[in-house]
């Protein structure tokens, strides 16, 4: 195998080589360089310079290894990202097209216009007015003749907007406009040869088209002209010319058409005979059952190409190479070396050390290799083994497409709450997540739920989409967490100064300072907890049938809330052999027994088991919910109430609060303003409940007039939240 031949691949990898000149060739340079450097370290030492020298022979074959490695790691960055027999998917790596992550959702009149004419391809003409003041918005549009019905189309129009509506926005009505109809009169003459019926059908055509919308012109403004239209009418193939031209409204000719003008058409021969159409001196006939036919044809043909309008892009390709084997060194080397023997109980020194160049290599290229895998955010990746080595430079990757995007996947202010003792693994699990929905959640960042459709996890505001893919919790419009305490037959109980008779029983179990002496106290020791789900649960059922705490069904806000810490759990030597499992009140002070038992490790693991569990519980009592009042009260447009739930440990923190508020202000458009509300369990209840009815009031008839009655008792109930918090970034 002779490398002296350095290709056009280096670049281009073209399936050719081409012959480079001995000074310019890797090996050539490399091997020079060997030797010059052993020399200048060897001094006088050095005596032999024959190629037999085993030293000079292995670097030869050590730069023969090393010139291969540089081919083989010489190819696109985009086909080492190939596998083989898979295509190259950039999304797979988060990198998203330009379309993707440049566009916009809809904000403009234009956009709406656009939005409904690439996808509603019955429209012909489409005016569309917005209420500054209430940020509604009114919808009139003209069908294109033959094509679809009225009721079906204002049907499409609402499904297209209540999916794409943003924040705050809402639809006043949507109805079919009263168009200008205009009554085409005209005498033409035509070229020989020529059918009348096709070009009058053309000319129709021509017509209809120039009246109508066009999902390429934006502008709502644009007024057309009988002079414009009568340019476009002579350039028809066939057209001679035209001896008079009229478009008649009302027996009046017009010279400029409104935006919602349509044209008549013919149904009778009578209406037909208004076109007077000359071949020569000789008037001939327009058949009228063929002319609507071919008509019709054109309109449903326009209406196809509108449907298959799509955007071409040019596909990345990536190319898989078969790279990843390794030729042992001391294959290369003179068979008088004895080397390659296959004993491994006689490995002579100087083999072991051809296999450390070895191991370099084909370490380097398993590196390679698993490349894909470690660049990957698709979720067929997440369960990819991970080392701290990997851990590290995926997170580095997770942070350079953090830069990419101008977003944070994991913000500082979340990295110091651990996220309920969240791993690694689980960090870039979650990272990888948000990123899979960036270009989504950039793209549609002001985009509200759609009120004609249930409460799903596709159909949540944007918003709490991001908010929810970056805390990890269930982003589900219709997850309710008021009920999560008491799905387990768990009561939440918050200490007050004046305490309820209910909360004295449960500080009757608190412990004298006494007890807590040095020498008696011992920290609970970490115990690894398995993964298997059912596992868990049989776990979870043991704590809360062992542990007296329980045995009432109460949990305090202190205990659910710091219970996530380990160290906020000590073990208390009683007597011998007796032990008792104790919680440190953070919130109050005081102490709390939660059991004893004569087995200190069983109440170490204890001790993790209600850990782990009071974190799932915390993680999935959050959420966040964003009312609109305008969908209930004009009067009151652009506000927004965005409701949480305060007492799950990191809801209930101040600084994380004040955070979670400035991530939504950063969210939020500017032009919208309103307040965040932190409510206690109780309230949340309440909520949920009124928040539902409200959303089904959309869908439900029967609901209909409850909107604002709903919307009445959301306020009363939030107005004295434990914390509210201010949208606007006056600073």
């Amino acid at each position: 195998m002779s490398l002296q031949y350095k290709g056009l691949m280096d670049e281009t990898k073209e399936p050719y080589i081409v012959q480079q000149s001995n000074e310019d060739a890797l090996y050539t340079k490399m091997q020079r360089q060997t030797l010059d450097f052993v020399q200048r370290l060897s001094g006088k030492v050095w005596t032999d310079y024959n190629p037999h020298d085993p030293g000079v022979t292995l670097s030869e074959a050590a730069n023969y290894a090393l010139t291969e490695l540089d081919y083989k790691l010489d190819f696109p960055l985009i086909d080492y990202l190939t596998e083989e027999d898979k295509p190259f998917v950039p999304e797979r790596f988060g990198l998203y097209s330009y379309n993707e992550i440049t566009e916009t959702s809809v904000v403009t009149i234009d956009d709406y216009r656009r939005l409904f004419l690439l996808n509603i391809p019955e429209i012909a003409n489409l005016q569309i007015d917005y209420n500054v003041a209430s940020g509604g918005y009114s919808i009139s549009f003209v069908k294109m003749p033959f094509c679809g019905n009225n009721e079906s189309i204002l049907h499409q129009i609402e499904d297209w907007y209540q999916n794409n509506r943003n924040l705050c926005e809402w639809l006043e009505k949507v109805e079919v406009a009263k168009a200008d109809v205009l009554h085409f009169q005209a005498e033409l003459e035509i070229e020989s040869g020529r059918d009348a019926t096709t070009i009058v059908a053309g000319i129709y055509w021509c017509i209809l088209h120039y009246l109508s919308d066009d999902a390429d012109t934006l502008s709502s403004e644009n007024r057309k002209t009988e002079f414009e239209l009568y340019r476009l009418l002579y350039k028809i193939k066939g057209v001679k010319c035209f001896r008079t031209c009229y478009f008649m409204k009302d027996g009046i000719p017009q010279s400029r058409f409104n935006n919602n003008s349509t044209l008549f058409i013919p149904n009778r021969n009578e209406e037909l005979d208004k076109i007077v159409v000359y071949c020569g001196n000789t008037r001939v006939h327009v058949n009228l059952e063929l002319f609507r036919e071919l008509l019709k044809g054109c309109c449903l043909n326009h209406c196809a190409i509108r449907i298959a309008k799509v955007c071409n892009e040019t596909s990345l390709r990536g190319v898989w190479h078969d790279i990843y084997s390794h030729y042992p060194i001391s294959c290369d080397m003179p068979a008088c070396y004895r080397l390659c023997s296959g004993d491994a109980k006689n490995v002579s020194s100087f083999e072991v050390y051809t296999r450390m160049y070895d191991w370099v290599i084909t370490n380097g290229l398993e590196e390679v290799r698993m490349l894909p895998h470690l660049l990957s955010i698709s979720k067929e990746d997440e369960d990819f083994p991970h080392t701290n080595r990997t851990i590290d430079l995926k997170s580095r990757y997770l942070d350079f497409l953090d830069k990419l995007y101008d977003v944070e996947s994991q913000p500082a202010w979340l990295f110091e709450e651990n996220c309920y003792g969240e791993t690694p693994e689980g960090t870039l699990c979650r990272r990888m997540i948000f990123l899979r929905n960036v270009a989504k959640l950039l793209k549609d960042r002001a985009k509200a739920r759609n009120v004609y459709m249930p409460e799903t996890k596709e159909n949540s505001p944007m918003v709490k989409e991001w908010f929810c893919l970056l805390m990890g919790i269930d982003s589900d419009d219709g997850h309710t967490v008021s009920n999560v305490l008491p799905k387990h037959n768990l009561q939440l109980v918050e200490r007050k100064n004046s305490l309820p008779d209910v909360i004295r029983r449960v500080d009757s179990l608190l412990i004298s300072e006494r007890m807590m002496s040095a020498e008696n106290v011992q920290d609970v020791s970490f115990v690894r907890q398995t993964k298997d789900k059912a596992e868990r649960k049989k776990e979870y059922m043991e704590i809360r049938s062992v542990l007296p705490f329980f045995n009432e069904n109460i949990i305090t806000g202190d205990l659910f809330r710091n219970g996530t810490n380990l160290k906020n759990y000590k073990i208390v030597k009683l007597v011998e052999d007796e032990y008792m499992l104790m919680f440190h009140n953070k919130e109050f002070g005081g102490w709390i027994n939660l059991g004893h038992d004569t087995d200190k490790g069983n109440l170490d693991r204890l001790a993790n088991i209600l850990r782990r569990y009071l974190r799932e519980l915390n993680r999935e009592s959050e959420t966040m919910y964003i009312v609109e009042p305008v969908l209930a009260d004009p009067a009151r447009a652009f506000e927004l109430m965005i409701v949480l739930p305060s007492w799950t440990y990191r809801f209930h923190k101040p600084r994380f609060r004040e955070e979670c508020c400035r991530l939504f202000r950063s969210l939020i458009p500017a032009h919208l303003t309103g307040r965040v509300f932190w409510i206690s369990e109780k309230k949340m209840r309440r909520f949920e409940f009124y928040y539902h009815q409200f959303m089904r009031t959309f869908t439900d008839n029967n609901l209909n007039e409850s909107k604002t009655l709903l919307l009445k008792a959301i306020d009363e109930l939030i107005v004295d939240a434990e914390e509210i918090q201010n949208l606007d970034d006056t600073n």
